[in-house]
């Protein structure tokens, strides 16, 4: 272990504990990302792994041994593939976990892992919001977010942090949004129809041209708050708001013409 100290002596205490709890159960750490990565990728509400699978058990039980320290965060030294490797080893033990305080804390490290590794521009977003190609948010914040939207039930009352955080383009079909602070953020052009957003609210964030036909749990009152409006598809209910399709229509970027809906 002397040698692994050396090595990594530029980390916290407990990136190293976790670096050695990877080296020591490596094969059954493997097996389980290969086998959980690919749904979390693609959105599934669902883990590959059946939860009394040998991997799940031998891996959530580790889990259940570590500090909550080392998770913090997540590995923000390493690049992608690590970052995935612990997403993965977190979604298993979502997977085994039913104590709401330990939910909620999962969920809390991986919305702080997104704010930092997905930071909302400053200035002028006029050039991003309209490209003609729909960019992809980094894999690695796209599986952290589909983690985050593995909220459910009691989960969805606990208010969640992605301040001041870019996702722009993302694609929020038919989630649970509620309980979330956007404030601040990127949100141009999402899609958002059929989701929810009871409790939610968006001070400062720019929804420019975002999709939310169908959506539930918005008013004017908290939508009133935002940075743009410009073009954005609202719900049928509150289109005829005359604060919202005054935000509709303008933008703090003069140059920016809106089509209103």
């Amino acid at each position: 272990m002397t040698r692994h100290r050396a090595r990594f002596s530029d980390l916290s205490s407990g990136e190293q504990n976790l670096r050695g709890y990877f080296i020591t159960f490596a094969g059954s750490v493997l097996t389980a990302t290969a086998m959980v990565v690919g749904p979390m990728l693609s959105g599934s509400n669902q883990p590959s792994l059946k939860p009394e699978s040998p991997q799940v058990v031998q891996t959530a039980a580790v889990l259940n041994g570590l500090s909550a320290g080392m998770f913090d965060g997540l590995a923000l030294k390493d690049g992608p593939d690590a970052n995935l490797s612990t997403i993965a080893l977190l979604r298993i033990h979502l997977a085994q976990q039913q104590d709401p305080v330990v939910r909620n804390q999962i969920f809390g490290r991986v919305a702080s892992f997104i704010r930092r590794r997905a930071v909302a521009p400053t200035g002028k977003t006029y050039g991003y919001c309209t490209r003609t190609v729909r960019p992809t948010l980094p894999v690695e914040v796209q599986a952290a977010l589909n983690l985050l939207l593995q909220r459910t039930g009691a989960d969805l009352s606990v208010r969640v942090d992605l301040r001041n955080v870019d996702l722009g383009y993302a694609d929020f079909t038919n989630q649970r949004l509620d309980n979330i602070n956007f404030d601040g953020s990127l949100l141009c052009r999402v899609i958002a129809n059929g989701a929810t957003f009871y409790g939610s609210t968006f001070e400062d964030a720019n929804l420019r041209y975002a999709v939310a036909t169908g959506a539930v749990g918005l008013d004017s009152g908290r939508l009133g708050t935002t940075y743009s409006l410009c073009g954005t598809v609202l719900p049928v209910p509150l289109r005829p708001d005359p604060t919202l399709r005054r935000l509709e229509s303008t933008d703090p970027e003069p140059h920016l013409r809106c089509n209103v809906t």
